[in-house]
């Protein structure tokens, strides 16, 4: 989930570099993770990448979640409109890469991203908008979007034995002990995040806003961290879906700014006593 954060943190990284000295053993240690993790993906897949589905997350983002297409059709993408249904173009990549058996892996990725790229570069306006909304939306959306709640199962989640489990991915999310009570259990858990969005994310989600609001104010090294997390945030809501798992790279700083916010909302409640008792 963080492999485009590291986009985010390289450059961070750099400019930690080039600007501090004393921050150059950090930096050197930052680069050295993502050099790492670029590698161990070319020994994988032959080739210096962050990951091998780029053009296929992206996909998902723009043409999936957007509805945004290219205004025509890019030379290198003709198999691609010429197979894939035109009812089925907006479904996630998983659905329509079986579309393409006979074709190498990362050539039906580099032909993903350029539907991605074309339609991005047809529709620039509408782009900005889908990365705002997704922006929005996913720090309050749940983990996954399971096809149980989108159908209404609940009820088989925390009752029936033998079938509590996230209906989307079944091999995934079947317990790993066959038994009622455990099942149940599961269920409860599952039923209980689901139902955490989006009343209890937004109460959190201000309060970030707070202690975000807080250290911009407040300068030095927590506007350092506001800046990083809002570059982070904005890397994630324009190459993935609206899932809250994307959000989870961003945890310990949300978990900072929830906790920042506790140091304004203190002092507002200082001043207004003190109005109160001269009143």
């Amino acid at each position: 989930l963080t492999r485009y954060v590291f986009v985010v943190l390289f450059i961070v990284t750099l400019g930690y570099w080039f600007v501090s000295s004393r921050k150059r053993f950090v930096g050197f240690l930052g680069i050295a993770i993502i050099g790492a993790w670029i590698l161990f993906n070319g020994n994988m897949y032959g080739k210096l990448q962050l990951t091998s589905h780029t053009g296929r997350h992206i996909y998902n983002n723009v043409v999936v979640l957007g509805k945004l297409l290219p205004t025509s059709i890019p030379p290198d993408t003709r198999i691609f409109f010429s197979r894939i249904p035109s009812s089925r173009i907006f479904r996630p990549w998983w659905e329509n890469q079986i579309y393409f058996p006979d074709l190498d892996e990362m050539l039906v990725d580099k032909m993903f991203l350029s539907v991605s790229l074309s339609a991005i570069k047809a529709h620039p306006v509408g782009w900005v908008g889908n990365v705002a909304k997704a922006f929005v939306q996913i720090p309050v959306s749940s983990a996954y979007q399971p096809a149980a709640y989108q159908s209404g199962q609940i009820h088989e989640l925390l009752t029936a034995c033998g079938t509590s489990r996230m209906v989307w991915n079944k091999n995934i999310r079947n317990p790993w002990l066959e038994d009622c009570t455990l099942e149940r259990l599961w269920g409860m858990l599952i039923t209980l995040q689901e139902r955490f969005y989006p009343a209890g994310a937004v109460v959190f989600l201000g309060l970030a806003l707070v202690g975000l609001v807080s250290a911009f104010c407040r300068g030095g090294i927590l506007r350092q961290f506001a800046v990083i997390f809002l570059l982070i945030h904005l890397a994630q809501s324009a190459t993935e879906l609206v899932e809250g798992r994307f959000m989870i790279p961003l945890y310990p700083l949300y978990i900072f700014f929830i906790t920042e916010s506790i140091s304004p909302m203190a002092s507002i409640r200082r001043l207004m006593r003190g109005k109160n008792r001269r009143l």
